[in-house]
């Protein structure tokens, strides 16, 4: 949103100002982590105070420590350090959502509805309904086998 406020490009930017970056950064940590909420609940922890905050604001770890760092709390190595911890944490093959619960919500729900429905009418060739949806053709019939009956019924 920062970007946008300041009519500069986002990080999709090959050639993205630092200066700009850094900014918008520092924008959204304020908007997610305010910092008088932020002191409030860094002083209300007796221990472990980055993940206390991480987990009362719903940002990760890095963040908490990123801003933490920013107000003086920690010292600068503290960034380095959650990096490293961060890379050497096994990847959890089970993390994050199941991709046919979040297929519909991903464009809405009333979208996919809409795409899903159209093209297992045979209105809409499968291949648009993918492009449409961002996903591979497959994928949408493939939704419709899991899901089991939330788009509609296939033609006969």
């Amino acid at each position: 949103m920062a970007h946008i406020w300041i009519g500069q490009n986002g990080v999709s930017s090959w050639n993205q100002d630092r200066a700009v970056e850094s900014f918008c950064n520092k924008v959204a940590a304020e908007f997610l982590m305010p910092e008088v909420t932020f002191l409030t609940k860094w002083a209300e922890c007796d221990e472990n105070h980055t993940e206390y905050v991480a987990s009362y604001f719903k940002v990760s770890l890095l963040a908490a420590v990123v801003k933490a760092v920013q107000l003086d709390l920690l010292p600068q190595e503290a960034i380095e350090k959650a990096r490293r911890q961060l890379k050497a944490q096994p990847q959890d093959s089970s993390a994050g959502g199941h991709f046919y619960n979040m297929f519909p919500v991903k464009n809405s729900r009333r979208f996919t509805d809409a795409v899903v429905n159209q093209a297992m009418s045979l209105n809409l060739p499968l291949r648009e309904a993918g492009k449409l949806l961002n996903v591979h053709a497959d994928t949408v019939l493939s939704t419709l086998a899991i899901k089991g009956r939330n788009y509609g019924t296939l033609p006969d």
